[in-house]
């Protein structure tokens, strides 16, 4: 036992008489074999997408961030000149995107913790997911990033590049904050548009993650005539300024994350109206607001995708093929089982079910 746990990508023990030598090599252990079901349908499966989606978000809002510099570096003949001062670099991970995929790592789950313990088919999602199918979901990522990217440096760029009503445009101080503030909008609407369990911890970070960079920068903007502090200067009055044009608004705040995440809400819309995976029915299913019991209750592509068979009327049928019996139920779960007694019980002779 100790050899195989020892071996496995997740060792898994069970305290039993033979000692707790397989308890103290092994990641998680427990004390009854029923609670493998629950460890693997609903926490394994869980934390596998919970992690999945936490690194392709990761590589994703960096990939995005970086690439607005290199389109910047052909503007700028590839010299010196920074699109960003070193405040906002320095904050981009610190303040304003990593807590909120923190929350969605710790709170999000796809489908409620009943409907994924009554549909052990769900697990079939992760099983099916191999190193080559994690690596095209990356480059999706990747690519969706690169139009994320274009949208929230052009727009502000070519926007606010322009000169006003006086005849003095933006400098490139203004328009690299504009450009920042766009991406810390599109990368937390992002990830709000992949979050599907909501809580007041992923309001909480969500909102305070791009509201308070409007405090943020102009607080920034007042470092410099108080203390000093090199690397400071061009920012100085900088919220002044931005928080005065209607360009900052437009271009930075409404038009470049609007653009951004237009592509990403066709494609999801299409794919979960033509294409839909078996969680995404059971969201509807949840979403409709009965209790999804795997029985009654359940959209017929549901049952498709359980290969059962079609509904004669009504468009519902009882969703069996994807329900275990209440026998396996019990094991699982630890149910006791009603009107069952063994066989030569004391008391009685033989009894029956």
């Amino acid at each position: 036992d100790v050899g195989m746990i020892q071996a496995a990508h997740i060792g898994c023990g069970i305290s039993g008489r033979e000692g707790r030598a397989a308890v103290l090599v092994s990641d998680y252990s427990f004390a009854q074999f029923k609670y493998v079901a629950r460890l693997v349908l609903l926490h394994g499966r869980i934390m596998y997408k919970r992690n999945t989606e936490v690194v392709w978000y990761s590589f994703y809002k960096n990939w995005m961030h970086n690439l607005t510099f290199i389109f910047f570096a052909f503007v700028s003949a590839f010299s010196s000149q920074p699109l960003n001062t070193s405040g906002l670099l320095a904050t981009y991970n610190l303040f304003w995107t990593s807590l909120p995929i923190i929350a969605y790592a710790v709170t999000e789950q796809d489908v409620t913790q009943d409907t994924a313990s009554r549909f052990p088919i769900l697990y079939q999602e992760t099983m099916a997911v191999g190193r080559r199918h994690f690596l095209l979901t990356q480059l999706k990522w990747l690519l969706i990033g690169c139009w994320h990217a274009l949208a929230c440096y052009f727009v502000p760029m070519y926007t606010m590049v322009t000169p006003d009503k006086n005849g003095i445009p933006d400098d490139f101080t203004e328009i690299g904050t504009t450009i920042y503030f766009a991406s810390i909008i599109v990368v937390n609407l992002k990830l709000c548009m992949r979050t599907r369990h909501w809580t007041w911890i992923n309001h909480t970070i969500v909102y305070l993650s791009i509201f308070l960079l409007l405090p943020f920068i102009w607080l920034y903007g007042l470092v410099w005539e108080t203390s000093s502090v090199p690397g400071t200067a061009d920012m100085s009055r900088m919220a002044d300024r931005l928080y005065s044009s209607s360009r900052f608004w437009l271009a930075g705040v409404i038009l470049a994350p609007a653009m951004s995440l237009l592509p990403d809400i066709m494609i999801m819309a299409y794919q979960r109206t033509f294409y839909p995976s078996t969680a995404q029915l059971l969201q509807e299913a949840e979403h409709a607001g009965a209790r999804v019991t795997g029985m009654r209750g359940i959209p017929r592509n549901v049952n498709a995708a359980a290969g059962a068979e079609e509904p004669a009327e009504g468009g519902l049928i009882e969703l069996r093929a994807m329900m275990p019996n209440k026998a396996e139920m019990s094991d699982a779960y630890g149910q006791p089982q009603q009107g069952k007694k063994k066989k030569g019980a004391r008391g009685g002779g033989p009894s029956s079910e």
